[in-house]
């Protein structure tokens, strides 16, 4: 399951709406899901940008992603080990330095970045993404219900207050197009009566 949300504070006021509903939410499926999300936060973009239809303008024109998914990791390194994946940071700029100008020259305008630590600083990266000309979707990782859960209102304020730290870390970075909230497992069972 994933949601975007794009780049704004107003996100983190539409996830606080979803995530507050908790066991009392009611919906028809995923796309009834979805169709909720997106209604409620695809509503401004950074830079004076907005939804308008189907059509994603930023700073003023249309804007068509084309990108890929993003990931980064050193040979022999494990995601499943510290750092879990985090390497946009500055001792692995060795690898992002080389991998953005290339990424560029085959015509992607976009990364998905996975592996994203909302207590680190990825300034540096976010500045070289900026430097290429590209924008990012940051993951924000939901994990599964033992990792982040919602069944209580302390657990959904606690995932509220992770995702609106990281969006007003970077939300007036011009390299963040928007946030990707996802996981494989997140159950929405938790949002059921």
């Amino acid at each position: 399951m994933c949601f975007f949300f794009l780049a704004t504070a107003a996100c983190q006021e539409s996830l606080v709406d979803f995530l507050h509903q908790g066991s009392g939410m009611r919906c028809r499926g995923l796309k009834g899901l979805l169709a909720l999300l997106f209604a409620s936060s695809l509503r401004i973009v950074r830079g004076g940008g907005k939804v308008e239809g189907f059509k994603l303008v930023v700073d003023g024109e249309p804007f068509l992603v084309k990108g890929i998914c993003y990931s980064p990791v050193p040979i022999g390194e494990n995601t499943a080990f510290p750092p879990y994946g985090d390497y946009f940071t500055p001792e692995f700029a060795y690898i992002w330095r080389r991998d953005l100008r290339l990424i560029k020259a085959m015509g992607a305008n976009t990364l998905r970045i996975y592996g994203w630590n909302n207590t680190v600083d990825h300034s540096l990266f976010l500045d070289e993404v900026k430097a290429y000309g590209l924008k990012a979707l940051i993951t924000f990782y939901l994990g599964s219900a033992t990792q982040h859960p919602v069944s209580t209102p302390e657990q959904r304020q606690g995932l509220v207050d992770d995702f609106g730290n990281q969006v007003k870390m970077y939300a007036n970075h011009s390299a963040v197009l928007m946030w990707y909230c996802n996981s494989a497992d997140f159950s929405l069972r938790a949002y059921r009566a």
